[in-house]
């Protein structure tokens, strides 16, 4: 994005680190990432995606050394994956941020023609999508575990800042507040034609979890609340209509999902650098977000895949912890950036599908198969008998996908063995059962059953 002018106002920026940050990149060490001490974080390493949402102030140039700053920062925060604003040609003969900071952390990188959006990741890239050069570019990633979701990195409208308009003009009236969103500036035209472009990508309808994050260069409405207005000086309880726009569309705020008091947590990234604005003190914001929509339930999207995974936002930060002393000179700051660095962990969750049910009765007998995947690559299988009404026996069998098992149960009066085949198909796993009931070792009868695992 554009540097604000010389009132001192820029995009976004985040980060995981605080402190620790600081001391990696004055220091050049190895730092564990800094975790919220009141949030849940995940269980397993396996199962966390850990997001860093950045605009890196006109790709390090503002700070001496900023592109090797940002790269600690990167570093330090163990993070998966940025989405990243401002990766502008570094000054010299270094190529674009992003592409610079790719090569060395040897990762993937997506910036299309976008003068300054970049999704910078560890993971491999599958797919690359791009929206106005100036305000979305997106990609779809798979992680080691084999799954995949899609990201993109956005940045809208720094013009007519909703809470300087504000400061600036205290008493004017709400309706002509919220012009600044749409008539003083494109925000919200910018904000419906990116809901607009995924919808039209059939991203909306994915069967995996969307990311969306960036420099949206205004407030949320989670923000704007009576009990933040009665507390900071610059708040109104109003509908704010960029992040209602995002709500609409089925996304949610990880932060305020982590954290739903914006009091007791504010989430101000906006601006740690610059803390005037004009000769006037800034106005303190949470600007730079990320936000996931969730399929809702296991489900079709365009493709006939199947949901099997959402994103849990569990944890989050804002750094720097501490900022530095506005005295020091913008160039020599340790942070090089002057948006706050938001850094969102995730965890994913196996979706729950409904199980696959399949029966088939011969004179007494009922047998009944039921399948459910289990993981990313099995399914459990268990075969009920019933003998008039009576469940004789329910034993189960968990088999890898495209695998075949035998159940076998019972004594030497009645016993029954199951054949169990499993089998990929284009709508997920094709069980054939052929289930033997035998009395005194002779067969009395051997019914056969399919169904689908989707």
């Amino acid at each position: 994005m554009n540097l604000l002018s010389k009132n001192g106002i820029t995009n976004t920026c985040l980060v995981l680190l605080g402190l620790f940050i600081l001391l990696v990149v004055t220091a050049g060490c190895n730092v564990p990432p800094a975790r919220s001490a009141d949030a849940p974080v995940a269980t397993s390493e396996d199962d966390t995606l850990r997001v860093l949402v950045w605009n890196v102030l006109r790709g390090g140039n503002r700070v001496v050394d900023g592109a090797e700053k940002a790269l600690a920062v990167i570093r330090a925060s163990d993070v998966d994956l940025v989405l990243m604003q401002e990766s502008y040609d570094i000054d010299g003969d270094r190529p674009l941020l992003g592409a610079w900071l790719a090569e060395q952390l040897g990762w993937n990188q997506w910036q299309a023609n976008s003068p300054h959006l970049c999704i910078l990741t560890r993971f491999d890239i599958t797919e690359r999508f791009t929206h106005e050069p100036w305000h979305a570019v997106g990609a779809r990633l798979v992680d080691d575990q084999g799954r995949d979701f899609v990201a993109w990195s956005i940045w809208i409208d720094y013009r007519d800042y909703i809470t300087g308009t504000l400061r600036d003009t205290p008493d004017i009236t709400d309706g002509d507040l919220l012009e600044s969103e749409f008539v003083r500036s494109s925000r919200l035209p910018e904000a419906q034609r990116i809901i607009a472009r995924l919808k039209a990508l059939g991203h909306l309808d994915l069967s995996v979890p969307l990311l969306v994050g960036g420099d949206w260069n205004t407030p949320s409405h989670l923000d704007w609340t009576l009990d933040t207005s009665r507390v900071y000086k610059r708040r109104r309880p109003i509908d704010l209509p960029v992040s209602l726009a995002m709500a609409e569309a089925g996304f949610i705020d990880t932060f305020r999902t982590v954290y739903p008091n914006p009091v007791q947590r504010p989430g101000i990234t906006w601006s740690p650098m610059y803390r005037t604005s004009g000769g006037k003190d800034q106005g303190f914001e949470r600007i730079d977000r990320l936000y996931i929509h969730e399929p809702d339930t296991p489900g079709d999207d365009e493709d006939g895949a199947k949901a099997r995974w959402r994103l849990e936002p569990v944890a989050g930060q804002v750094y720097p912890l501490v900022w530095e002393d506005e005295a020091i000179p913008v160039a020599e700051r340790q942070f090089p950036s002057d948006h706050g660095a938001v850094l969102m962990e995730l965890r994913f969750v196996e979706q729950v599908a409904e199980p696959s049910v399949a029966s088939v009765t011969v004179d007494d007998w009922r047998i009944e198969a039921v399948g459910q995947r289990v993981g990313a690559d099995q399914v459990q299988i268990a075969i009920t008998i019933h003998k008039a009404d009576e469940i004789v026996s329910a034993p189960k069998i968990l088999l890898r996908n495209g695998e075949a098992g035998t159940l076998s149960v019972g004594d030497e009066t009645t016993s029954f063995t199951s054949e169990i085949d499993t089998r990929l198909a284009p709508e997920g796993v094709m069980v054939d059962v052929v289930a033997t009931i035998q009395q005194a070792g002779a067969p009395v009868t051997q019914p056969r059953l399919r169904f689908l695992i989707e």
